[in-house]
Formats: C-alpha cells, sequence, structure tokens
C-alpha cells in the first residue's frame, strides 16, 4: 500500500467518524476528526515530498493541512458534548 493511499484512508476514517457523530445529532466539528485528517493530511505531504521539492499536490495538501490545524488549535482540540 502506497502512502497517498494510507493518508486516503485516514481522511475517509475521519470523516467516517464525524458522520457518525452528526447522525447522532452532534453537528459540531469533532476532536476525533481533526487528529486522524490531520495525520492523513500530514502523510499526503510527505508523500508529495519529491527529490528535495515540494510538488504542487503537496502544497496544496500543506494548505489543507494548515486549516485543520488551525481549526485544532481554535476550538481547543476539545471535545464538546
Amino acid at each position: 500500500m502506497e502512502a497517498s493511499e494510507i493518508g486516503l484512508l485516514f481522511l475517509a476514517a475521519a470523516w467516517f467518524i464525524q458522520m457518525l457523530y452528526i447522525l447522532r445529532g452532534r453537528k459540531e466539528m469533532q476532536k476525533l476528526f481533526l487528529i486522524p485528517y490531520l495525520i492523513g493530511s500530514v502523510i499526503l505531504v510527505l508523500d508529495g515530498y519529491d527529490n528535495g521539492t515540494l510538488t504542487n499536490r503537496a502544497y496544496q495538501n500543506l494548505v489543507i493541512l494548515s486549516c485543520a490545524l488551525i481549526i485544532l488549535l481554535k476550538t481547543g482540540g476539545k471535545h464538546r458534548k
């Protein structure tokens, strides 16, 4: 299994977790969503690192990673009830 596939599995797992919370009536962003999402994004950025330079796809994933990290930091990473 390639690194990009592992990263995408983390992203899919994150969305599945968030969906389960939404189906239970909890619509706020969950820490359990952000953690695997961040891990998956990091894997995708590292996978896009090619011969000492970042590919365009890696830069795009870096932007997404930054947004997810900002959300985690702004929400304090707290699990909301």
